[in-house]
């Protein structure tokens, strides 16, 4: 289950969405296809903060990752 809350009353305020910054929140999924996925969101208007990137520790690849961030309405 995926739990989405927004706060109506009182309305919730702008929190720093930095990585760094202490309550930063994330939700990452495993999926295939992930460039294919990037360039879908891209086009339906999805906000990214880098291209996908490929994590790789000592030259082994872990995994690709892609941080975009979601429109508060």
């Amino acid at each position: 289950m995926i739990e989405l809350v927004q706060y109506e009353v009182p309305a919730g305020g702008k929190q720093q969405t930095e990585n760094c910054n202490a309550g930063a929140m994330h939700l990452a999924f495993a999926v295939d296809g992930i460039h294919e996925i990037y360039d879908r969101l891209r086009a339906l208007g999805a906000t990214f903060l880098s291209p996908p990137a490929l994590i790789t520790p000592a030259s082994i690849a872990v995994a690709t990752l892609v941080i975009f961030a979601i429109p508060m309405v």
